[in-house]
């Protein structure tokens, strides 16, 4: 702002005056999570588990569609490293190169969602990764065969 009075300038700065209820509709419109907000549970067996979920447009339209509800699929296992269930919804994808290890959750194809106890290597789409949980204990709490777990939105 540059102040001037009989031809001389009594004030000069260089800043620039903001409304503040501009800034403050900045901060409701933020497309930032508010704390805890990429959290999810994963019920399996009677125990919940939680998952941080990763920072893409992926897990945002997942976590969205748990806000509807909460979700319970049925997982099969494959190859001895992974669980799999049908989601019966596309999802935006962000495959990247990955090596996955226990307790990441991916998105394959858009449309399944797998829990990994195993390690594997491809082109996939992060999800997440649970907490607090070893591979061993994993392994054993997901068990052989099919497992039916409950994802929720916390």
């Amino acid at each position: 702002m540059l102040l001037i009075v009989g031809g001389h300038s009594l004030f000069q700065s260089r800043h620039t005056i903001t409304n503040p209820s501009q800034q403050h509709n900045k901060k409701i419109n933020s497309t930032e999570p508010a704390a805890n907000n990429n959290q999810m549970k994963i019920t399996v067996n009677n125990r919940t588990i939680e998952a941080t979920m990763a920072d893409n447009s992926s897990a945002k339209a997942f976590l969205d569609w748990l806000d509807e509800g909460d979700q319970t699929l049925t997982l099969e296992d494959f190859e001895g490293m992974e669980k799999v269930g049908n989601l019966h919804k596309q999802f935006p994808t962000n495959d990247t190169p990955t090596n996955t290890e226990a307790g990441d959750l991916i998105l394959y194809q858009g449309n399944k969602f797998v829990m990994y106890y195993g390690h594997n290597s491809w082109n996939f789409t992060r999800l997440g990764k649970m907490e607090g949980i070893s591979a061993t204990e994993l392994k054993q709490l997901l068990g052989r065969g099919n497992v039916t777990v409950t994802l929720e939105h916390n």
